[in-house]
Protein backbone atom coordinates (compact mmCIF):
# COMPACT_ATOMS: atom_id res chain seq x y z
CA UNK A 1 0.00 0.00 0.00
CA UNK A 2 2.87 2.28 0.92
CA UNK A 3 4.30 1.87 -2.24
CA UNK A 4 1.12 2.19 -4.42
CA UNK A 5 0.72 5.81 -2.79
CA UNK A 6 4.45 6.77 -3.38
CA UNK A 7 4.01 5.91 -7.19
CA UNK A 8 0.47 7.47 -7.23
CA UNK A 9 1.81 10.74 -5.91
CA UNK A 10 4.65 10.46 -8.51
CA UNK A 11 2.33 10.04 -11.73
CA UNK A 12 0.46 13.08 -9.96
CA UNK A 13 3.21 15.27 -9.71
CA UNK A 14 4.35 14.61 -13.25
CA UNK A 15 1.03 15.04 -14.52
CA UNK A 16 0.81 18.44 -12.63
CA UNK A 17 4.37 19.54 -13.76
CA UNK A 18 3.60 18.41 -17.60
CA UNK A 19 0.41 20.58 -17.40
CA UNK A 20 2.41 23.84 -15.48
CA UNK A 21 4.82 23.57 -18.13
CA UNK A 22 2.23 23.73 -21.15
CA UNK A 23 0.15 26.19 -19.13
CA UNK A 24 4.02 28.51 -19.04
CA UNK A 25 4.79 27.69 -22.79
CA UNK A 26 1.67 28.51 -24.27
CA UNK A 27 1.35 31.68 -22.13
CA UNK A 28 5.31 32.71 -23.39
CA UNK A 29 4.08 31.74 -26.91
CA UNK A 30 1.56 34.45 -26.74
CA UNK A 31 3.93 37.16 -25.17
CA UNK A 32 5.99 36.12 -27.66
CA UNK A 33 3.74 36.76 -30.88
CA UNK A 34 2.46 39.86 -28.84
CA UNK A 35 5.92 41.78 -29.00
CA UNK A 36 6.10 40.88 -32.44
CA UNK A 37 3.34 42.68 -33.39
CA UNK A 38 4.37 45.80 -31.15
CA UNK A 39 7.14 45.97 -32.96
CA UNK A 40 5.55 46.04 -36.04
CA UNK A 41 3.02 48.21 -35.20
CA UNK A 42 6.16 50.55 -33.54
CA UNK A 43 8.43 50.67 -36.42
CA UNK A 44 5.35 51.50 -38.56
CA UNK A 45 5.08 54.89 -36.35
CA UNK A 46 8.62 55.59 -38.25
CA UNK A 47 9.18 58.03 -41.13
CA UNK A 48 9.08 57.12 -44.06
CA UNK A 49 12.73 58.97 -45.48
CA UNK A 50 13.64 57.00 -48.80
CA UNK A 51 11.48 59.04 -51.07
CA UNK A 52 9.35 61.69 -52.18
CA UNK A 53 9.07 65.41 -50.49
CA UNK A 54 11.32 64.90 -47.45
CA UNK A 55 14.12 63.63 -49.37
CA UNK A 56 14.22 66.56 -52.09
CA UNK A 57 15.98 69.30 -50.48
CA UNK A 58 17.37 67.33 -47.13
CA UNK A 59 19.48 64.05 -47.73
CA UNK A 60 18.50 61.42 -44.52
CA UNK A 61 20.06 57.88 -42.90
CA UNK A 62 18.76 56.55 -40.64
CA UNK A 63 19.16 53.09 -38.01
CA UNK A 64 16.78 52.23 -35.51
CA UNK A 65 17.67 49.06 -33.64
CA UNK A 66 16.23 48.60 -29.97
CA UNK A 67 17.85 46.40 -27.57
CA UNK A 68 14.33 44.38 -27.16
CA UNK A 69 11.87 43.74 -29.06
CA UNK A 70 10.46 47.35 -28.83
CA UNK A 71 11.70 50.28 -26.93
CA UNK A 72 11.84 53.97 -25.71
CA UNK A 73 13.69 55.97 -28.71
CA UNK A 74 12.03 57.38 -31.65
CA UNK A 75 12.19 59.88 -34.16
CA UNK A 76 9.92 61.39 -36.34
CA UNK A 77 9.91 64.07 -39.44
CA UNK A 78 7.62 65.63 -41.44
CA UNK A 79 6.70 68.45 -43.83
CA UNK A 80 4.97 71.36 -41.73
CA UNK A 81 4.46 73.30 -45.10
CA UNK A 82 6.42 73.83 -48.34
CA UNK A 83 9.77 74.72 -46.64
CA UNK A 84 9.72 73.90 -42.76
CA UNK A 85 10.47 69.90 -41.53
CA UNK A 86 9.56 69.11 -38.34
CA UNK A 87 11.72 67.06 -36.21
CA UNK A 88 11.37 64.87 -33.49
CA UNK A 89 14.23 62.35 -31.84
CA UNK A 90 13.31 60.89 -28.25
CA UNK A 91 14.23 58.62 -25.55
CA UNK A 92 11.83 57.54 -23.19
CA UNK A 93 12.50 56.29 -19.54
CA UNK A 94 12.50 52.49 -18.80
CA UNK A 95 12.54 49.56 -21.58
CA UNK A 96 9.98 47.44 -23.68
CA UNK A 97 6.66 47.38 -23.61
CA UNK A 98 6.20 50.50 -21.35
CA UNK A 99 8.47 52.56 -23.02
CA UNK A 100 7.02 51.68 -26.41
CA UNK A 101 3.85 52.71 -25.28
CA UNK A 102 4.88 55.83 -24.56
CA UNK A 103 6.48 56.56 -28.02
CA UNK A 104 2.90 56.38 -29.37
CA UNK A 105 2.05 59.64 -27.10
CA UNK A 106 4.91 60.96 -28.97
CA UNK A 107 3.52 60.08 -32.39
CA UNK A 108 0.23 61.09 -31.97
CA UNK A 109 1.00 64.42 -30.22
CA UNK A 110 3.66 64.91 -33.18
CA UNK A 111 0.82 64.49 -35.80
CA UNK A 112 -1.33 66.60 -34.18
CA UNK A 113 1.12 69.30 -34.25
CA UNK A 114 1.42 68.55 -37.91
CA UNK A 115 -2.00 69.30 -38.37
CA UNK A 116 -2.02 72.38 -35.86
CA UNK A 117 0.53 74.37 -37.67
CA UNK A 118 0.92 75.95 -34.13
CA UNK A 119 4.69 77.60 -32.64
CA UNK A 120 7.99 75.22 -32.00
CA UNK A 121 7.50 76.38 -28.02
CA UNK A 122 3.74 75.57 -28.09
CA UNK A 123 3.75 72.45 -29.47
CA UNK A 124 7.04 71.60 -26.76
CA UNK A 125 4.40 72.97 -24.37
CA UNK A 126 1.70 70.43 -25.54
CA UNK A 127 3.87 67.49 -25.32
CA UNK A 128 5.52 68.34 -21.97
CA UNK A 129 1.67 68.64 -20.52
CA UNK A 130 0.24 65.94 -22.20
CA UNK A 131 2.65 63.58 -20.54
CA UNK A 132 2.12 65.22 -17.31
CA UNK A 133 -1.42 64.49 -18.01
CA UNK A 134 -0.86 60.54 -19.36
CA UNK A 135 1.99 59.08 -17.77
CA UNK A 136 2.63 57.89 -14.13
CA UNK A 137 4.64 59.76 -11.97
CA UNK A 138 8.66 58.91 -12.58
CA UNK A 139 8.48 58.36 -16.39
CA UNK A 140 9.24 61.32 -18.39
CA UNK A 141 10.96 61.36 -22.21
CA UNK A 142 14.28 62.73 -23.34
CA UNK A 143 13.19 65.06 -26.64
CA UNK A 144 14.63 67.18 -29.03
CA UNK A 145 12.60 68.83 -31.70
CA UNK A 146 12.96 71.08 -34.14
CA UNK A 147 11.73 73.06 -37.42
CA UNK A 148 14.18 73.17 -39.94
CA UNK A 149 13.87 75.66 -42.62
CA UNK A 150 15.34 74.63 -46.53
CA UNK A 151 14.66 78.33 -47.40
CA UNK A 152 16.72 79.50 -44.62
CA UNK A 153 18.94 76.57 -43.63
CA UNK A 154 17.54 77.79 -40.51
CA UNK A 155 17.20 75.44 -37.62
CA UNK A 156 14.93 76.41 -34.75
CA UNK A 157 15.24 73.80 -31.77
CA UNK A 158 14.49 73.26 -28.21
CA UNK A 159 16.15 70.36 -26.74
CA UNK A 160 14.10 69.20 -23.36
CA UNK A 161 17.20 67.15 -21.93
CA UNK A 162 18.16 64.77 -24.65
CA UNK A 163 21.09 63.41 -24.13
CA UNK A 164 23.60 62.81 -25.88
CA UNK A 165 23.19 66.36 -27.38
CA UNK A 166 22.90 66.40 -31.47
CA UNK A 167 26.52 66.63 -33.41
CA UNK A 168 26.84 69.52 -36.09
CA UNK A 169 29.57 68.35 -39.18
CA UNK A 170 30.38 71.28 -41.00
CA UNK A 171 30.70 70.80 -44.99
CA UNK A 172 34.18 72.30 -44.61
CA UNK A 173 37.01 70.57 -43.21
CA UNK A 174 38.35 73.48 -41.82
CA UNK A 175 35.82 74.04 -39.26
CA UNK A 176 35.45 71.87 -36.13
CA UNK A 177 32.45 69.53 -35.09
CA UNK A 178 30.56 70.71 -32.43
CA UNK A 179 27.79 69.43 -30.11
CA UNK A 180 24.18 71.65 -30.43
CA UNK A 181 24.45 73.12 -26.88
CA UNK A 182 21.58 75.87 -26.93
CA UNK A 183 18.08 75.75 -26.45
CA UNK A 184 17.70 73.74 -23.65
CA UNK A 185 14.78 72.92 -21.25
CA UNK A 186 13.67 70.30 -18.80
CA UNK A 187 12.71 66.54 -19.64
CA UNK A 188 9.22 66.44 -20.77
CA UNK A 189 6.73 64.88 -18.57
CA UNK A 190 8.39 66.09 -14.89
CA UNK A 191 6.96 69.43 -14.53
CA UNK A 192 3.69 70.96 -15.72
CA UNK A 193 5.71 74.45 -15.92
CA UNK A 194 8.64 75.02 -18.11
CA UNK A 195 10.36 77.52 -19.46
CA UNK A 196 10.49 77.22 -23.45
CA UNK A 197 13.62 79.28 -25.28
CA UNK A 198 13.71 77.95 -29.02
CA UNK A 199 17.27 78.05 -30.74
CA UNK A 200 18.39 79.05 -33.54
CA UNK A 201 21.28 77.69 -35.73
CA UNK A 202 21.95 78.82 -39.72
CA UNK A 203 23.78 75.61 -41.39
CA UNK A 204 25.35 75.28 -44.85
CA UNK A 205 24.88 73.20 -47.59
CA UNK A 206 26.36 70.03 -47.08
CA UNK A 207 26.39 69.96 -43.15
CA UNK A 208 25.30 67.01 -41.08
CA UNK A 209 23.45 67.06 -37.92
CA UNK A 210 23.69 63.39 -36.48
CA UNK A 211 21.24 62.48 -33.69
CA UNK A 212 22.28 59.45 -31.27
CA UNK A 213 20.78 57.46 -28.56
CA UNK A 214 22.51 57.02 -25.52
CA UNK A 215 22.97 53.87 -26.35
CA UNK A 216 25.72 55.19 -28.35
CA UNK A 217 28.04 56.75 -25.71
CA UNK A 218 26.94 54.77 -23.18
CA UNK A 219 27.97 51.35 -24.63
CA UNK A 220 30.52 49.53 -22.62
CA UNK A 221 33.31 47.07 -23.58
CA UNK A 222 33.95 43.68 -22.01
CA UNK A 223 36.03 45.43 -19.19
CA UNK A 224 32.78 47.58 -18.64
CA UNK A 225 34.65 50.72 -20.41
CA UNK A 226 32.13 53.35 -21.10
CA UNK A 227 32.20 54.10 -24.94
CA UNK A 228 31.54 57.96 -23.75
CA UNK A 229 31.07 61.30 -25.75
CA UNK A 230 34.09 62.27 -26.18
CA UNK A 231 35.36 59.56 -27.89
CA UNK A 232 32.38 59.39 -30.23
CA UNK A 233 33.51 63.02 -31.22
CA UNK A 234 37.10 61.62 -32.01
CA UNK A 235 35.18 58.92 -34.16
CA UNK A 236 32.89 61.25 -35.80
CA UNK A 237 35.82 63.61 -36.49
CA UNK A 238 38.21 60.50 -38.39
CA UNK A 239 34.44 59.87 -40.50
CA UNK A 240 33.63 63.29 -42.10
CA UNK A 241 33.78 64.38 -45.37
CA UNK A 242 31.68 60.83 -46.66
CA UNK A 243 27.70 60.52 -47.08
CA UNK A 244 25.04 60.78 -44.70
CA UNK A 245 24.48 57.16 -45.38
CA UNK A 246 28.09 55.95 -45.17
CA UNK A 247 28.50 57.78 -41.54
CA UNK A 248 25.30 56.26 -40.12
CA UNK A 249 26.53 52.64 -41.30
CA UNK A 250 29.98 53.45 -39.71
CA UNK A 251 28.75 54.45 -36.48
CA UNK A 252 26.70 50.92 -36.47
CA UNK A 253 29.48 49.20 -37.54
CA UNK A 254 31.70 50.77 -34.72
CA UNK A 255 29.65 48.58 -32.43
Amino acid sequence: MVAGSVEYDNEEKDYQLTRAYREVTTYADQIKADLHRAQVIQRKFLPDLAGGRLSERVTWAFSFDPVEEVGGDYYDVQHLDEDRIAILFSDVSGHGMAAAFVTGILKTTFASWIDSKMELSDFVELLNSTLCRLTPVGNFAAVFVGIYDCSTRELCYVNAGHHPQPWRLPAGDGEPISSITEGRTLLMGVNREIEIEPSRLTLRSGDIVLFASDGVVENQNAEGQIYGTERFGDFLQAQRGGSVQNLVESVVNEW
